[in-house]
């Protein structure tokens, strides 16, 4: 999808109509087309019906696809996909998410952080302790700092 200012009345129409079917005809080929689909933005409220058609999904498809989004910079919005990535929390995202704390959109590193905390893996800790030393915002700071908190709590 465009980003949300080029989405026209129809593109909207069109992509509800995409999802409606898919989430009444669940099929796992849909799975990379509606993560390729998220673009920058919200997607007019639209893309959090995304992840209502992809919980219809095998668990392991939707992670194995979320993995190939996140590690692929510039085939979609890897800030929705690391969101989506709270949702399907699973350990086997984590090789991915970590070089994401370090990215230059504090979006991405934001929800790369939740992410991992919701895994709740503590093999994430020194990754994301150095990630907090290192951060300048403010909301990506408080996001790290509650991610090593629940995984010290373990």
């Amino acid at each position: 999808m465009p980003d949300d200012r080029r989405i026209s009345d129809l593109d909207a129409d069109e992509y509800i109509a995409v999802m409606q079917h898919f989430e009444e005809n669940p099929n796992p080929e849909c799975v990379p087309l509606l993560i390729r689909s998220l673009g920058e933005g919200c997607g007019l409220g639209m893309y959090q019906d995304v992840r209502f058609v992809l919980e219809k999904h095998p668990h392991a498809v939707v992670v194995s696809h979320l993995y190939d989004a996140l590690g692929n910079p510039g085939s979609t919005s890897r800030e929705r996909v690391a969101a989506l990535a709270v949702h399907f929390s699973d350990p086997t995202l984590i090789p991915v998410l970590l070089p994401l704390l370090r990215d230059a959109d504090a979006s991405l590193r934001l929800w790369s952080a939740m992410a991992l905390e919701f895994i709740a893996d503590a093999s994430a800790l020194p990754d994301l302790e150095a990630a907090l030393g290192r951060e300048t915002e403010r909301d990506v700071r408080e996001q790290l700092a509650a991610a090593i908190a629940a995984l010290r709590a373990q």
